[in-house]
């Protein structure tokens, strides 16, 4: 007896094929326009469209005009074309190295240079900025040099800096208290303190933008000054910013050895510039970089907390990093804000003490 097939099994098997096929379309169709997308932000924000570099761009457009012309819009010209734009704008920013040679402004014209003395606890600091400004212009310039022992590295905090409205956007700075070895109230008044803030390094007449500092445009730069300066100008001299003040839950031997990471990371890029990377160069990532060297559970750093600054906070909150056992985000974000009633201070040399008090206050 004949037997007969099922009649809905070719169909079946034929919508399968057809619907992997227009999967396999949208993928490919998606992958082009991604590597478009990018060639035309290389074009419009790269630093690339000058000398032999704006002439090897021209190449490959002429090349992916001709592919489109002599064999349309088929499946494999456009792969072609594709592939053509995007190793011609790849090659052309990669071929760009970063340096340490270049008219930079005032505030980062020089890069700090940590020295441990061999045998002693003495730390050196030179390249040690301590600037005053007025609306963001630099009125007083110095650069001179901070000493003390790295066994007086008592207390940290992780600072939270709001320069616009969107949450997401935000830059962060690390600050170091140095306190004498002797506890007392009066060594308390004694004192002093400063930030490290990894930030892109401008030349003169250069702005930086979101989408600039994705293509290669600026170079990373770590800055090492005083509190007043660093910490000061975000909170006293750009009113309206939003800055949180975050004590780091840490005992003083692993703050001491988290600022000899950053020591290391200064001197390597000192002698290897680096670009700047809006998404995995910033300031945060290279923050968490250092963290992770201590950490035995590692933060993920290509969390999008880590790309979006401003949710950083939480991020380190929930790892505790920051906080008190039992606290919840809310309170802790609110009795760690200084702007509001850190504008006020004037920037001498009792600032930073100042600046802690309002927060002991907070914490009440």
């Amino acid at each position: 007896m004949a037997t007969t097939e099922p009649q809905g099994q070719p169909n079946r098997a034929w919508s399968a094929k057809k619907l992997w096929r227009r999967l396999a379309q949208w993928l490919f169709f998606a992958a082009w326009t991604l590597v478009l997308v990018w060639v035309g932000g290389v074009l419009i924000f790269g630093p690339v469209c000058h000398g032999w570099r704006l002439g090897l761009i021209v190449l490959g457009a002429a090349s992916v005009a001709f592919v489109f012309w002599r064999w349309g819009f088929r499946r494999a010209s456009n792969l072609a074309a594709t592939g053509i734009a995007w190793s011609t704008a790849a090659n052309c920013l990669w071929t760009l190295v970063p340096s340490d040679d270049r008219q930079w402004v005032a505030e980062q014209s020089r890069v700090p240079e940590i020295q441990f003395d061999h045998g002693s606890p003495k730390v050196t600091i030179e390249s040690f900025r301590d600037f005053r400004y007025n609306n963001s212009v630099p009125t007083q310039e110095s650069f001179g040099r901070f000493e003390f022992e790295l066994l007086q590295i008592r207390r940290a905090w992780f600072v939270v800096q709001y320069f616009i409205e969107a949450e997401f956007i935000a830059h962060t700075l690390l600050c170091f208290e140095v306190h004498p070895e002797k506890e007392s109230k009066e060594s308390d008044e004694q004192s002093r303190f400063f930030a490290v803030s990894v930030e892109v390094r401008c030349e003169q007449n250069e702005q930086f933008g979101v989408m600039t500092g994705i293509y290669r445009n600026h170079e990373l730069i770590y800055v090492v000054g005083d509190e007043r300066d660093l910490l000061g100008k975000r909170i006293v001299d750009r009113p309206g910013d939003r800055v949180y003040l975050y004590q780091i839950n840490a005992e003083p031997a692993q703050l001491q050895e988290f600022f000899c990471k950053i020591a290391n990371r200064i001197d390597e890029l000192k002698h290897r510039p680096e670009f700047y990377h809006t998404l995995f160069n910033n300031c945060t990532n290279n923050i968490a970089f250092h963290a992770n060297q201590l950490r035995r559970n590692p933060l993920d750093t290509g969390s999008l907390r880590m790309v979006f600054s401003g949710f950083s906070d939480r991020l380190a909150f929930e790892n505790q990093l920051i906080g008190r056992p039992g606290e919840t985000f809310e309170d802790l974000k609110s009795r760690s804000r200084v702007d509001v009633q850190g504008e006020l201070l004037p920037l001498d040399e009792s600032f930073s003490l100042k600046l802690r008090r309002i927060l002991d206050q907070q914490a009440k």
